[in-house]
């Protein structure tokens, strides 16, 4: 690219001088009163609508090159934006984007002005346009992608999944049946599975295979619609694969439609297949696509269950996924069609969010209310947006948080306690004149909660688990569970929270929330429940 080519001259440039002044990737934050936020938008103009471009990475190098350029991505709307000081940039793609037999990138020149906003419209008029390559199959070659191709034949077939440990894709393989990741699922035997922004269903786990790490879910086929199966090609010829060669996943994030990430094959010869991708949360589990449009399989966890853009990505084979769907119809067990509540598909916008939080009346902080065995905070969005920092450590449930849905968190947390013997050691150590603080400890973990309104039991949108590590040896788990904006308030009179504990499970502990309470938390709702919604997707 053409950054590569201005930072390789001025490597040339600086060893000619015996200077130091050579590029590096981190600089100290510039202050804001010199630096201005650019704005950019990428959109291409498909079936006659303008389509934005999703997760196209950006550069913005400064004029002369004086550092790494600064990378960037557009999110669900074709939007991203960038803080830079003030100057002259070249802003460029990264890499090219190939749609129906051609290719897109952008190089563009922009100029940022202090303590302002410069808005940059990258569209097909301003591309730099080429032809797609024919395939080749030198070994190692990067061979051409048609990623939104793939994505408008097939995005209908990909539906959002949701465990209590994590959100994932799956994708339509069969009348009622959809594949995904075995390590989302897990040992489950249920799953929640959201066909559309108004329809989500308890799924049933009818095949799984942990060494192969593919699950299948069924589910009544008529909740599917017309959305076509995945042509899954079982009868296929293997596809030969090289290091360096381009895929491509389709998954359904956590947020926004439907969508694309081109990834680089890592490794192909030993182990399982790996590839590289940038995508966001929710996205494993998805159909992975070879360069020509041939299915490879699905992308999967990295061990250790972790999902991010910057570890490998294993793919489970396609021959996989086939015997699976196989079993699956082999066991012909009854589908489920048990419909569940939904979070609604409405936010409010910054602007809305920090008048709210303005109006407030007292603190940011959750509402808080203690058992035994656990402290419960009730979070709104407005406890989440304005909290104190570092006391809102979401765990794998962070970026769901953040990206402040309309909803009311409940979450619940086994207490720190001090046992009796460690008590009476602390005691003793007193009478030594050694004054020891507390030694504490987590009480057993949890295992499930029971909301209710009154006396009518208030089915959860997500019944979440937060999965949090203390040492290097202990996790504890806590409960997150998301509940719509009209739930809980002055309505119900008196809200109990039911809980249990791993250790004792037979073991009810209760808490309430009274109205003075909920009339609170009925007033923070407020400009969430106002929200109209959006419809479906």
């Amino acid at each position: 690219m053409g950054w590569l080519r201005r930072m390789a001259g001025m490597f040339v440039s600086a060893v000619a001088l015996g200077s130091a002044a050579l590029p590096v990737a981190a600089q100290p934050a510039p202050q804001a009163s010199s630096t201005g936020v650019l704005r950019v938008t990428v959109t291409l103009g498909i079936d006659g609508a303008s389509t934005p471009i999703r997760r196209h990475a950006l550069l913005a190098s400064d004029m002369p090159p004086s550092r790494a350029p600064w990378r960037f991505v557009t999110g669900g709307d074709g939007a991203g934006k960038v803080t830079l000081p003030a100057g002259t940039y070249t802003v460029e793609s990264e890499e090219p984007i190939a749609f129906s037999g051609r290719t897109y990138e952008w190089r563009q020149e922009v100029t940022i002005t202090a303590g302002q906003d410069t808005v940059l419209t990258l569209t097909d008029a301003n591309a730099e346009i080429g032809e797609r390559s024919p395939d080749t199959t030198a070994p190692g070659a990067t061979r051409a992608l048609d990623a939104w191709d793939l994505l408008l034949r097939w995005q209908d077939s990909v539906v959002r999944v949701w465990t209590p440990t994590r959100p994932a894709s799956g994708v339509i393989v069969a009348p009622g049946l959809v594949a995904t990741a075995q390590r989302v699922v897990g040992t489950a035997s249920t799953v929640e599975l959201q066909v559309s922004t108004t329809v989500k269903v308890a799924a049933r786990v009818v095949a799984s295979d942990a060494t192969r790490e593919v699950a299948i879910l069924a589910i009544t086929p008529g909740l599917l619609g017309t959305r076509p199966a995945l042509s899954l090609g079982c009868d296929a010829a293997p596809v030969a694969l090289e290091r360096g060669d381009r895929v491509s996943a389709l998954s359904l994030p956590v947020r926004g439609q439907p969508n694309t990430a081109t990834g680089t094959v890592r490794r192909v010869r030993t182990g399982p297949l790996l590839a590289e991708f940038d995508y966001a949360l929710g996205s494993v589990g998805g159909p992975v696509f070879s360069a020509d449009g041939a299915l490879l399989g699905l992308t999967s966890l990295a061990e250790g269950g972790e999902e991010d853009a910057s570890i490998e990505t294993p793919i489970v084979p396609r021959t996989a996924v086939c015997e699976a769907v196989t079993a699956a119809r082999a066991a012909n067990t009854e589908p489920t069609s048990e419909p569940l509540p939904v979070e609604p598909d409405t936010y409010v916008t910054e602007g809305d969010l920090a008048k709210a939080i303005e109006k407030k009346r007292g603190g940011l902080s959750p509402y808080q209310v203690s058992s035994a065995g656990f402290d419960v905070s009730v979070v709104t969005p407005l406890a989440a947006r304005g909290g104190t920092p570092g006391t809102l450590d979401f765990g794998q449930w962070s970026a769901y948080v953040a990206s402040y849905p309309s909803v009311l968190l409940l979450r619940a947390t086994p207490r720190q306690v001090e046992s009796l013997w460690l008590k009476v050691a602390r005691g003793a150590a007193m009478t030594q004149g050694i004054a020891l603080p507390p030694i504490t400890h987590f009480a057993p973990g949890f295992a499930r909660m029971r909301v209710l309104c009154g006396t009518r039991e208030v089915p959860p949108v997500h019944p979440f688990v937060i999965e949090r590590r203390i040492s290097e040896t202990d996790a504890i788990r806590e409960g997150l569970y998301v509940f719509t904006p009209e739930a809980l308030g002055p309505h119900c009179g008196t809200v109990t929270i039911e809980l249990w504990s791993e250790k004792a499970p037979d073991k009810r502990e209760t808490v309430t929330l009274d109205t003075p309470r909920l009339t609170q938390i009925w007033d923070d709702m407020a400009a969430f429940r106002a929200a109209a919604p959006t419809g479906d997707r």
